[in-house]
């Protein structure tokens, strides 16, 4: 089905190149489109018929080669697509109106190639650090000001640029001097090895006087392997114990469907997590072990309760049940608002809205919250429009 997919997506652009190619009148400059066209679409189709079966997957490591093939294959069409566009708009009108608007067709595309290449280059190598805060008044009066470092969806092995990269982060979450540091899920892409020792070696710097907590992603539990991978003995509860076995190396604890109390001189908040829910076929109740119920029957009610899990969905789909009555805040990833958004002024739009009701950001719900964070790291392809790399802030305020 892949395959067919990217197969498809080639076919459109060869037509969107032969449309441009029809289109230019000057020869030089034709002859010279044409030998650049057949140039990409020869590399393009080489990828799908030599590349598709390349060993990108290995069982020690993953390689970001596949993404920056997509980010590649976007770079060479998506521009094309906005010049044909308007070329396609002149037609039918006057000389002096077809030369300015296919003027403008061109400024466009160089605008949206610019918009690919920065969104690779420098949102996705950068952060944007958000300031939230939380006000409730079940936060007891030596937890006003905590402050809470938030990060979602590393996604190691696709990382380019990966020891620079975690360096930076690193050293941004350090000068915030939280109070506490939460993760919440897909640290790994695929393996557990791609928590290398010189990643260990950068994520154990990170401080914070009540530690690093975390859950587990649906990446994180390994329900993406091919048969050939399974039958070398790597089986995805083997993947998962070997990761969690490097997180205790870094001394992070990892709360799967367990709570803790954390305490300032006489007062207590508490935090609880829980791995990824269950969705068969892919996510079944053995794979996951989902349980809210044992992740928060310790919890005291009067006291301000928060929890770590993965995805947002657990607010939409368990809102009003009993466990999730107990939490106040709900810290999630997952989404990555799809690496593509449109943000006017203090709004903002995603493509990912169609596939998740809380996509980014804060929500409030009868003095609950839910805060979706945009994650670190990126899938499908290694670049973020409209947006960068994301660390949150969380200051607890009392009301």
């Amino acid at each position: 089905m892949r395959i067919l997919f990217i197969i498809a997506l080639s076919i459109c652009a060869l037509i969107i190149d032969y449309h441009i190619y029809k289109s230019i009148r000057i020869r030089w400059i034709r002859l010279f489109y044409l030998a650049y066209a057949i140039t990409i679409d020869i590399l393009i189709f080489a990828v799908i018929f030599l590349g598709y079966r390349w060993p990108f997957y290995g069982i020690h490591a993953v390689s970001p080669i596949p993404l920056w093939l997509a980010w590649f294959f976007f770079l060479n069409t998506v521009p094309k697509c906005v010049c044909s566009l308007l070329h396609i708009v002149s037609k039918n009108r006057g000389k002096m109106s077809q030369r300015w608007i296919r003027r403008l067709g061109m400024i466009l595309a160089l605008y949206t190639a610019f918009i690919l290449v920065k969104g690779a280059f420098y949102n996705a190598q950068n952060f944007d650090i958000r300031h939230i805060t939380v006000e409730s008044p079940k936060i007891p009066p030596a937890f006003d000001g905590y402050r809470i470092a938030l990060f979602s969806d590393v996604h190691l092995g696709n990382l380019s640029w990966q020891e620079s990269f975690l360096n930076k982060f690193v050293a941004q979450v350090n000068q915030l001097h939280p109070d506490m540091i939460v993760h919440t899920g897909d640290m790994v892409n695929m393996y557990a090895t791609e928590v290398t020792p010189l990643v260990q070696a950068i994520l154990s710097q990170l401080q914070a006087p009540d530690g690093v907590f975390g859950v587990l992603g649906n990446h994180d539990m390994g329900p993406y392997f091919k048969k050939r991978i399974i039958k070398t003995g790597l089986t995805p509860a083997r993947n998962t114990d070997l990761l969690l076995l490097k997180y205790e190396a870094m001394k992070w604890n990892v709360l799967h469907n367990e709570s803790i109390k954390i305490s300032r001189k006489s007062d207590t908040i508490g935090l609880c997590g829980v791995p990824y829910p269950p969705w068969p076929p892919r996510f079944p109740d053995s794979l996951t072990n989902f349980n809210a119920h044992l992740a928060t029957h310790l919890l005291d009610t009067t006291q301000f309760n928060m929890m770590l899990c993965h995805t947002p969905r657990i607010w939409e789909t368990m809102q009003d049940s009993p466990e999730l009555k107990r939490i106040d805040l709900i810290l999630t990833g997952h989404s990555h608002a799809m690496q593509a958004k449109v943000v006017l002024g203090t709004r903002q739009w995603s493509p990912a809205r169609f596939m998740y009701r809380y996509w980014s950001g804060l929500y409030e719900h009868k003095g609950r919250y839910l805060y979706v964070n945009e994650g670190l790291g990126y899938v499908l392809y290694p670049m973020r429009i409209g947006g960068k790399a994301e660390i949150t802030l969380i200051t607890l305020s009392s009301k």
